[in-house]
């Protein structure tokens, strides 16, 4: 058997589902939406992040390479001679106070000799150093920005510009282009700045003196200041830029809470033995676990997604090209989290608007189902009950939906028909037929049933002199309460005929005690009876004496008649007994005439007068036959009387 479930919860299921439906494909929508943002606005940021390390690696380094270049030409020319130290200030204390990343700007020469001018704090130290000399001091000089002289002194130093990288290499690219003029410039791999202790990187380049003497000339760069920036730049709230040498050092620091200041960075350095830290050194967990990639990144492999505690991180690698310069790469990580934060709060707010809207949409729903559901169900109870052929009129059904409204209109002409066909058949046969679930078919059976037939005497002659409009409404008034007292009492109206009425005890509902019901019913009629008549002669209305016949007995009872056409009915010698009996009555004066077997049935409950012996068509035996004066101790005294007077006439007879 199908499942069955109410209106309201189809209802509510299905609105239910067309909003989570609804709001689940929003959330696709907004995701795969936000999906797409984030890659877009992922690859911006990081396009936009290398483009500022880029622009800032040019700024840092492309001035000072020209300037290097230039002062080759400035040395060629004589404007500037390596042995000036006046002269020489004059020229690059400019330099450095334009180029706040050169810390040092120094020369040497094959004889030991070096020039070098440098910042200390606000001032500039030139040192004049003469390796070639053994036992000779250098000579130190402190100096305002405009060169003049603040103190001056000599010590003894190991410095030998001939053993220091950046001229190493000077010298290789000149033995390299066979000519000062024709060699490019050298570069050094980070290294720790000799006099400031500090992480830098030095260009060099050859020059030509007075007398053709050959120098090598460097510009340090004081990488700090690369950190400074890299480490204040945040291509978004969490995300960080860092700038690498070709074997993974990390010479721009990235932006950390660890190393937030210089001298954090710088402790960090001498930690690990003045050298520069890997992306695993320098507290962040997004860069230490990029680490191991490394090998690929150089490889090609530029582009990385990766979990960092449980969150995406994008990270891109771009070599920097720098002219002549160290092979350099840009790097920025950004979690995804920070250009998803409006996407997802786009999502989280979808979720607020769609529970939001559920919330409506459920008590939508239920008004909804309301509406629906409860005429519904008023249908089905009103529907159960026409079923039960309880057919009184039910409270009015109304609905503003036009389907419900037509239902209600249907089920209510139905049951006016049905109240109305009521009227001609025994409504307890049907009802229980339909509580057996039987269809109504030709057959009987046998039953111990109880029947009474009413007559209205002399009715004839009444019909004839009353007019038929009083005459209907006269008998509707007898016949109504007749009838209802019948039923009152378990009594099935068989039928109607004419001024008659045949009633059943016992079938279809059977009852043990359908004599006794009988009885009861008889003697509440003739009472009705009685009380009716006499209203009717103080209104001057002819009265309806009826006469009353009852027998008990068996009887074959159910459908007989033809398939197209029922009648529900008993059938049997009870029946014809119980006609004939009330015809007795007219002949004896009684009302109520009752058969020895309903008698006996009833019992001593009820005081009977017995009022003949009668033979009885088909059978060989007299009938007694008794009239029920009304149940025992409640009989009037005049009546008792009478009875008695009429018992020894009896005898006597």
């Amino acid at each position: 058997m199908a499942r069955r479930i109410r209106i309201r919860t189809s209802l509510l299921t299905m609105l239910l589902m067309l909003i989570l439906l609804l709001a689940s494909a929003l959330l696709f929508v907004s995701y795969r939406a936000g999906q797409r943002i984030a890659e877009d606005l992922g690859d911006r940021y990081l396009a936009k992040t290398q483009q500022l390390v880029e622009k800032e690696l040019d700024s840092f380094f492309l001035p000072v390479m020209t300037t290097l270049q230039n002062a080759r030409v400035w040395a060629r020319d004589g404007v500037v001679e390596p042995r000036d130290l006046e002269g020489s200030n004059k020229v690059y204390l400019p330099v450095l106070a334009s180029y706040p990343q050169v810390t040092s700007i120094a020369t040497g020469n094959v004889d030991g000799y070096s020039y070098r001018l440098g910042a200390k704090g606000e001032n500039y130290l030139n040192r004049l150093t003469y390796a070639g000399v053994p036992g000779k001091p250098a000579d130190y000089s402190i100096r305002k920005p405009d060169g003049t002289l603040i103190e001056a002194y000599s010590k003894a130093t190991g410095f030998d510009p001939r053993k220091r990288p950046w001229y190493d290499g000077a010298r290789k690219n000149l033995e390299a282009a066979g000519s000062a003029a024709a060699a490019e410039i050298a570069w050094t791999d980070p290294f720790i700045l000799n006099t400031s202790k500090n992480p830098g990187i030095a260009a060099s380049l050859p020059f030509e003196g007075p007398g053709n003497d050959i120098y090598m000339m460097t510009f340090n760069f004081m990488l700090t200041k690369l950190s400074n920036f890299t480490s204040s730049l945040r291509p978004s709230p969490a995300g960080m830029a860092l700038v690498l040498t070709e074997d993974g050092r990390v010479v721009g620091f990235p932006a950390t809470a660890t190393y937030d200041t210089p001298e954090k960075r710088l402790a960090r350095i001498k930690e690990l033995d003045n050298r520069m830290p890997a992306m695993d050194e320098v507290a962040a967990p997004a860069l230490a676990a990029a680490q191991p990639l490394w090998p690929s990144i150089v490889d090609g492999a530029h582009r990385h997604r990766i979990e960092v505690e449980g969150e995406p991180w994008r990270l891109e690698f771009r070599p920097y090209e720098l002219e002549q310069g160290p092979p350099l790469w840009i790097g920025v990580a950004v979690p995804e989290g920070d250009f998803l934060g409006q996407v997802r709060e786009q999502q989280r707010l979808i979720i607020w608007v769609s529970l939001a809207v559920l919330l409506i949409a459920l008590g939508i729903a239920l008004w909804l189902a309301r509406t629906y559901s409860r005429p519904l169900r008023r249908l089905a109870e009103e529907s159960a009950r026409i079923e039960r052929l309880d057919l009184a009129p039910g409270p009015a059904i109304d609905s503003h939906v036009l389907e419900v409204h037509s239902l209600a209109e249907a089920q209510e002409n139905m049951r006016a028909a049905l109240d109305s066909f009521s009227r001609y058949v025994p409504t307890a046969v049907v009802q229980q037929l339909l509580e057996r679930g039987e269809a109504a078919q030709l057959g009987g059976r046998g039953l111990d049933i109880s029947v009474m037939f009413t007559d209205i005497r002399g009715f004839t002659t009444i019909s004839e002199s009353m007019d038929p409009g009083a005459l209907s409404d006269h008998l509707a008034e007898y016949f109504e309460s007749m009838m209802t007292t019948i039923q009152n009492t378990g009594g099935t109206i068989d039928k109607m005929v004419g001024d008659a009425i045949m009633a059943l005890w016992g079938a279809p509902i059977e009852h043990e005690d359908h004599a006794m019901r009988a009885v009861r019913g008889a003697l509440a009629c003739a009472e009705f009876v009685t009380e009716f008549n006499t209203r009717c002669a103080a209104e001057g209305r002819p009265p309806l004496w009826t006469g009353f016949g009852l027998a008990t007995g068996a009887a074959y009872v159910g459908n007989f008649g033809a398939p197209s056409r029922l009648n529900y009915t008993a059938l049997g010698d009870i029946v014809n007994l119980s006609s004939r009996l009330e015809g007795a009555t007219k002949i004896y004066g009684a009302t109520i005439l009752a058969s020895s077997a309903t008698k006996q049935a009833v019992g001593d409950v009820v005081a009977w007068l017995e009022i003949d012996i009668v033979g009885v068509k088909g059978k060989t035996n007299p009938e007694p036959i008794f009239e029920p004066l009304g149940f025992a101790g409640t009989v009037d005294a005049s009546v008792e009387a009478d009875a008695a007077i009429y018992r020894e006439a009896l005898a006597q007879y």
